[in-house]
């Protein structure tokens, strides 16, 4: 499950998730700006995780057994109509950053999953199915925003991060699956007038983590059902 170059160059926390963060405290849906190409052609999936998917049909998952997660694109931060009116601190190196400890913490996931349905590489080879990610938003806590006067207008709760993303198969570069997700935090992080803007972001990115490591023991089992929609756009 990686970003190509040219397109500059995705151990569980339990309790802490459990506590934190609530798979059940969503606010809107990922954004449908479309930054890489294919957001118009999600479609809601009934027994999916996220909030817009697609499955390619038929595909046997048994026969891929490494996954390579790309480097992790960032470079989106920074875009969104909040953003005009806030400076957010160090914008440059925090996008690295968070690309960088979102990649560390999927293959850490996957590196400790007691199945090793799929071993992390970062080669692609043969049997290696390539994951491309992109967090193309990061909402700080309300209270962030009030630390620093007000919070923009539709900003709300304890902040939210939103990602697109796809697989492919390694090795013949075919589109697997395309999801967009927005995820937000269910406790308030934010300690302080300087407390970081995107504090939040370890928390969801551990969820995140282990929902792809549960994603894939579902579709080494078969449990994964297709879907129609036809994907028209690339990256």
């Amino acid at each position: 499950m990686v970003l190509h170059a040219s397109r500059a160059a995705l151990s569980a926390l339990a309790l802490i998730l459990a506590t934190s963060c609530s798979e059940t405290a969503k606010q809107p849906e990922a954004p449908a700006d479309d930054f890489l190409g294919f957001g118009g052609q999600l479609a809601p999936v009934e027994d999916s995780v996220w909030d817009q998917s697609w499955r390619a049909p038929d595909v046997k998952w048994q026969g891929w057994t490494e996954l390579h997660v790309a480097p992790i694109v960032a470079e989106h931060l920074g875009e969104a109509a909040w953003c005009s009116d806030c400076a957010l601190d160090e914008l440059p190196t925090k996008r690295a950053e968070l690309a960088e400890s979102f990649r560390e913490k999927i293959e850490l996931a996957f590196r400790e999953d007691p199945l090793h349905v799929l071993e992390p590489v970062r080669e692609v080879g043969a049997k290696t199915v390539v994951l491309e990610i992109a967090i193309v938003d990061v909402v700080p806590a309300r209270s962030w925003f009030n630390a620093r006067g007000a919070a923009p207008a539709g900003v709300s709760g304890h902040g939210s991060i939103a990602i697109e993303g796809r697989i492919l198969d390694g090795r013949t570069g075919r589109l697997l699956s395309t999801f967009a997700d927005r995820e937000d935090c269910a406790a308030d992080l934010v300690s302080g007038a300087n407390a970081d803007w995107c504090c939040h972001a370890p928390l969801l990115f551990d969820r995140w983590s282990q929902r792809l490591v549960g994603l894939a023991h579902a579709a080494k089992e078969g449990r994964l059902g297709n879907t129609t929609a036809v994907p028209t756009h690339s990256w």
